[in-house]
């Protein structure tokens, strides 16, 4: 089974290239369907998002569903159990770097809901973590989210059961001042 989880990381840097930048994050709801969120804010401007835990693949080999489960622990104080593997969201920077993210369906094992433990310090830009709460879906259409695809087409993948295998959503490049592009699509 582990070789399985580790083959998932290889896949996808054999896929998109030694240099991309891979991340895991999970999708966490609570009883009354809301989604769990972490607010970043980034240090250059102070602009913020609200986003799903999660964080980057450290060099060696590692699941990408026990990174997710760590960061969430980390950014949250909650310990989730990963499952299915459910979206893959591609960024890139003005300076041509790359980041997969693969984002899986979570449940809480136990901890309180905390922030603020963690901080992103990678090659895309710098940030802290100033909170996590659940959001409903009428509350994510009035809030700054990323990925795009958490305010609409979740909730219909949600409701559908997740019965596609998962899509590569790209995201046009990340802004001069940190910022994303409004929109995101799905490959043709």
């Amino acid at each position: 089974m582990r070789e399985s989880r580790l083959g998932a990381a290889e896949r996808l840097r054999a896929e998109f290239g030694p240099d991309v930048i891979l991340r895991a994050g999970v999708l966490v709801f609570d009883q009354q369907r809301r989604l769990l969120l972490v607010r970043q804010r980034w240090l250059r401007d102070g602009t913020h998002i609200w986003r799903p835990p999660g964080g980057a693949l450290d060099p060696g080999p590692r699941p990408l569903d026990e990174v997710a489960a760590l960061e969430t622990l980390l950014e949250t104080g909650l310990r989730v159990e990963p499952g299915r593997l459910v979206l893959l969201w591609e960024t890139s920077s003005e300076q041509g770097l790359r980041s997969i993210t693969a984002y899986f369906l979570a449940r809480v094992e136990h901890g309180e809901l905390i922030s603020g433990l963690d901080y992103a310090n990678g090659p895309l830009e710098l940030a802290m973590l100033e909170g996590a709460r659940y959001f409903s879906r009428a509350e994510l259409q009035a809030a700054p989210v990323r990925p795009a695809y958490l305010q609409d087409s979740l909730w219909t993948d949600l409701a559908g059961g997740f019965r596609e295998a998962p899509k590569l959503w790209t995201l046009p490049k990340v802004g001069p001042l940190g910022g994303y592009a409004e929109a995101s699509t799905a490959p043709g």
